[in-house]
């Protein structure tokens, strides 16, 4: 059964995703570098590993909201890489600096903000 929500239930979904991503930015921006390093609770993740997927899939959801065939090209061939191409996503960001990291999150979320 779906659940329609209105416009107003819509803004306050979206009021809090900005809350929450404006608290997890300013987190991230106030860490140091090292702790970037820290494990979390996704197995054989850390911190830098997360927040590359949030980037990442940030960009793939406003890609679908505004150019589905290109969004499914990219989406063939992530899914294209095998079982693991979530890990891959990061793994092959994993030499990216911290603040390169944020910056590409950042601006992911803000566009995607946006266009919601």
């Amino acid at each position: 059964m779906a659940m329609a929500i209105d416009q107003d239930q819509y803004r306050a979904l979206l009021d809090d995703l900005r809350d929450e991503s404006e608290e997890l930015l300013t987190t991230l921006f106030d860490m140091p570098d090292p702790q970037w390093s820290l494990r979390t609770p996704s197995a054989g993740w850390d911190v830098h590993d997360q927040v590359v997927h949030l980037a990442y899939f940030d960009d793939m959801a406003l890609l679908a909201m505004t150019q589905p065939d290109k969004f499914q090209i990219k989406a063939d061939g992530a899914v294209a890489v095998g079982p693991d191409w979530v890990d891959e996503i990061s793994h092959s960001r994993r030499a990216l600096p911290p603040s390169e990291v944020l910056a590409g999150f950042a601006q992911a979320r803000a566009a995607l903000l946006e266009a919601w």
